[in-house]
């Protein structure tokens, strides 16, 4: 089995290694390659010269890109890859975080020099680039499979799509928000969690017969509708910061600055001595500014927030903020990347009884460019509501949930609310919520929703969720997401027990996935 893996960050790329490692060693498998973003750090070299594995390819994003930066135009190749893909070509512009910055809106960007000197033929330049460089690599290689720990940029967009042309069948992880469960999807970027539809469908249409509905499915579902439901792992810490940075005093804060700023004058000193730079890294004083700007934020918040009455006071609708940019927006719904004008027409076709309540991502405070929430106080109908505001109150009170593809829509349908989405989420195929595919059929949309006009419920309600929560855990596997996600990057050489671990647990079902012939299907039944 040839595997061909995109690492992407320096943890990233030692967890694949280790997984690589694994599969050469207990499955006897042959011909790796992979392309990693070394981001500053000494990965590229380390990967190229260590002596663990003997990979065919090692790319580094960072070269490629310098490359890209001088490749020639040629509109009939661009042309030719819009009509191989079936896709608008912008997609893969959006998708990027520097790249796509006019497409970001309400979020603070790095300075870096991509960012300064990206314009439409760089665009052009960079998506054709990757099309083609990817289209190469896999042609030569002939991988069997294609792996990345997640898409969220132009290069890993491209890859995946390159795939999709090549039929070359790619694999990614993503979080099942149940725990700390995960589930493996092939051949898709989106966040569609395929097998658990399939299975979800062949048992209400008696293709399969429906097993008994497993105790660890009912206490999901139960502690949504009767007790207090569990916390998401990011929202429990940034909260935690948030409440943290909040509530320093301001000779802590003065502190905090002060290090940040000697910090990042050194590093400037010594970029302009070395002459250290690519083109995605930020420049140390405008990340200090950030940082500091960022903290300062944080301290005096509460003037963000508008003052809410009593849940339950006076109607509302709930529209959650999400993280910008992120691949939530930018790889899900591309569309809809741009929060403000979702948000402007929500507001033009609420009921005249009914706010807007839009509420703050935790991780989003202080890292939205000045005068964004005054901007959606425009609307004489929308109530800006404070970051830490807890989410379950609001969804329990509200009367609708609107979401582009966040999980507040996802615990939303659990605890029996409405819910409208703009953008195709994973529990869109059960039929307890609404894919706003048309603007101009929103209004009518919202009313049916808030009024219960069709709405599922009672004992139909209960029993496709409980069979679909199931058809989600049996297609699951536990995964440390620390270890996924650590603080600090993993250092060269010997990682930690729980990322060994972390790397073990998931090679291992991936090298299931990939031994698996045929389609979807067959992999499924």
């Amino acid at each position: 089995m040839r595997i061909y893996s995109l690492w992407n960050l320096q943890s990233h790329t030692l967890l694949c290694h280790e997984m690589v490692k694994i599969w050469q060693n207990e499955y006897g498998w042959g011909g790796f390659g992979g392309v990693l973003a070394e981001k500053g750090m000494p990965v590229g070299d380390y990967m190229k010269t260590q002596t663990d594995v003997q990979y065919d390819y090692v790319d580094v994003f960072d070269e490629l890109e310098e490359q890209a930066l001088h490749y020639s135009v040629d509109y009939q190749r661009l042309k030719l890859w819009e009509e191989r893909l079936d896709c608008p070509l912008w997609q893969l512009v959006i998708a990027d975080r520097q790249l796509g910055r006019a497409f970001v809106k309400g979020a603070l960007l790095p300075d870096t020099k991509l960012v300064k000197i990206s314009n439409h033929e760089m665009m052009q330049r960079f998506v054709l680039y990757f099309l083609d460089f990817f289209e190469e690599r896999l042609q030569l290689m002939k991988p069997d499979a294609v792996f990345c720990i997640a898409v969220a940029s132009l290069p890993s967009l491209a890859l995946t799509k390159v795939c999709e042309y090549l039929q070359i069948p790619h694999y990614t992880v993503r979080p099942l928000r149940i725990d700390n469960k995960f589930v493996i999807l092939k051949n898709s970027v989106f966040d569609q969690f395929t097998h658990a539809e399939k299975y979800y469908e062949a048992w209400r249409t008696g293709k399969l017969d429906v097993p008994p509905i497993s105790a660890e499915a009912r206490s999901v579902l139960s502690k949504f509708q009767m007790e207090q439901p569990p916390r998401p792992d990011y929202e429990i810490t940034s909260q935690k910061r948030l409440k943290q940075q909040s509530e320093f005093n301001w000779l802590k804060v003065g502190g905090y600055i002060s290090y940040w700023g000697v910090g990042a004058f050194y590093l400037w000193l010594r970029g302009v001595w070395q002459g250290e730079s690519y083109l995605r890294q930020e420049q140390p004083l405008s990340k200090f500014y950030a940082k500091t700007k960022n903290l300062l934020a944080l301290k005096q918040s509460g003037r963000y927030w508008d003052d809410l009455p009593p849940l339950g006071e006076e109607p509302y609708v709930l529209f959650p903020l999400h993280m910008n940019p992120e691949a939530s927006t930018m790889i899900y719904a591309p569309n809809f990347v741009d929060q403000e004008i979702v948000i402007a027409n929500l507001v033009k076709n609420l009921p005249l009884t009914h706010k807007l309540y839009v509420k703050e991502h935790p991780i989003m405070v202080g890292r939205r460019p000045r005068g964004f929430y005054d901007s959606l106080r425009q609307w004489p109908n929308v109530r800006v509501v404070i970051a830490n505001a807890d989410s379950f109150e609001l969804i329990r009170y509200s009367d609708l949930v609107t979401v582009i593809t966040g999980t507040m829509g996802w615990e939303a349908i659990l605890m029996g609310k409405p819910v409208l989405t703009f953008g195709r989420c994973f529990y869109s195929g059960i039929g307890l919520s609404t894919y706003c595919t048309d603007w101009e059929q929103m209004g009518d949309e919202i009313y049916k929703l808030i009024t219960g006009v069709n709405a599922v419920t009672g004992v139909e309600r209960q029993e496709r969720l409980e069979l679909f929560i199931m058809a989600l855990l049996q297609n699951s596997f536990p995964l440390s997401t620390a270890a996924m996600w650590p603080p600090k990057p993993y250092e060269l050489g010997d990682l930690p027990p729980e990322a060994v671990k972390f790397s073990h647990d998931l090679a291992h079902q991936l090298a299931k996935a990939m031994q698996t012939d045929g389609d979807d299907e067959s992999f499924l039944l």
